[in-house]
């Protein structure tokens, strides 16, 4: 983790004069319960050993601790705090266009929408056949040194060649804009780890994830404030499980009305001054280990 920070940070360094915003210096906040308190304590637990085996600066909070901190915050009394002063926040699309551009500059040929049509090892080098999508006809022929054909499950084989096995699913995420208290703009990124369910033999617990942004204040005189809200839906709704065999041919579902309207309640849980959604969700799909 702190060499993943350290190679960011680099990569910024790099995107100085470009205008590439690529890495957001902030605090970010993990919430859930003490280990012992189920699946969501025990993540909370992993989390935090994992952090401080890799040598990242880690604050634990105690109910009291984090109330004082953080006073906008609503927490059970039994709620614990992970705080890392040297958090970050990536950005998706300033990273993707500053890595290409690093590619294009050492002579790496960038195509989008290319689809391999055929492929012929030809000793020291590969000879490969594409074309666009809407035109197959139309081929192109490339000479290159090295190929990677991805696999059906492609996530875990490119972590193995890393070094590194983990178990891997898709899952949808998504964000929705809410009103909030120009108060909530002094909080750090946060991310609620959260039980909800198991009422009943036929309704297991489930693993609620809820983040959100410090509140953007706006207006002359910072009486207006948002905030987004995030969260992930671990399973398709009233389908099987969020994984799937081809992540290229997967798409979000829309019709998840619910997981947004559970994500806003929760927010309004945690935090005072939390007001009506503003906003539609935003939908995308991601890759979780």
């Amino acid at each position: 983790m702190a060499e993943s920070a350290a190679y960011w940070r680099g990569l910024q360094a790099q995107a100085a004069g470009s205008g590439y915003t690529v890495l957001e210096d902030c605090r970010t906040l993990d919430l859930g319960m003490a280990r012992g308190g189920g699946l969501a304590g025990e993540l909370l637990g992993a989390m935090q050993d994992a952090t401080k085996a890799a040598g990242v600066r880690l604050g634990t909070l105690r109910h009291e601790e984090l109330m004082g901190l953080f006073p906008a915050m609503k927490l059970d009394s039994l709620a614990t705090g992970l705080l890392q002063p040297d958090g970050g926040v990536l950005n998706k699309t300033a990273a993707d266009k500053l890595l290409r551009s690093l590619c294009e500059r050492q002579g790496v040929l960038v195509r989008d929408r290319v689809v391999l049509r055929g492929w012929r090892d030809e000793g020291d080098h590969f000879r490969l056949r594409t074309s666009g999508a809407l035109l197959p006809d139309a081929v192109s022929l490339f000479e290159v040194e090295q190929l990677l054909v991805a696999p059906e499950h492609w996530p875990e084989h490119a972590m193995r060649l890393f070094g590194a096995k983990a178990e891997i699913k898709v899952m949808q995420s998504g964000f929705l804009r809410c009103d909030a208290a120009a108060s909530l703009s002094k909080l750090p990124v946060w991310r609620s780890l959260h039980m909800v369910g198991g009422s009943t033999d036929d309704s297991p617990a489930e693993l609620q994830v809820v983040g959100g942004y410090p509140a953007h204040v706006s207006g002359r005189d910072g009486s207006l404030a948002s905030m987004k809200i995030t969260s992930c839906v671990p399973e398709q709704q009233g389908g099987p499980p969020g994984t799937v065999d081809d992540p290229w041919s997967w798409s979000p579902q829309i019709s998840i009305s619910r997981t947004w309207t559970a994500a806003h309640s929760r927010a309004g849980k945690l935090l005072r001054g939390v007001g009506p959604v503003m906003q539609a969700a935003g939908m995308s799909g991601g890759i979780w280990s």
